[in-house]
């Protein structure tokens, strides 16, 4: 049985019916050196950009982060960012 989900557009985040956030990555393993993690993609539908004569595909998904204006003419490539905290203590 698919786990049904309620959208929060508020802040675009997917909300399950018990009103908790629905993650799209988690933490596979880590230690003090290292940390492994799974993302799941949830993509969008497709964007067409036209620039003269060629059409081209912008692919997106969820709680995507772009590179902002001062680069443009660079590769638009779509990344994720993920919240951590260290501790720092020793």
């Amino acid at each position: 049985m698919p786990k049904e989900l309620a959208y929060d557009n508020a802040n675009g985040n997917e909300l399950d019916l018990f009103g908790q956030e629905e993650k799209d990555f988690k933490i596979i393993s880590s230690n003090a050196s290292y940390i492994e993690i799974e993302f799941y993609p949830q993509y969008t539908l497709p964007q067409t950009v036209n620039c003269g004569n060629q059409c081209y595909s912008v692919i997106s998904f969820k709680n995507y982060n772009v590179k902002g204006p001062e680069f443009t003419g660079y590769p638009d490539l779509r990344y994720r960012i993920f919240p951590n905290n260290i501790d720092c203590r020793s």
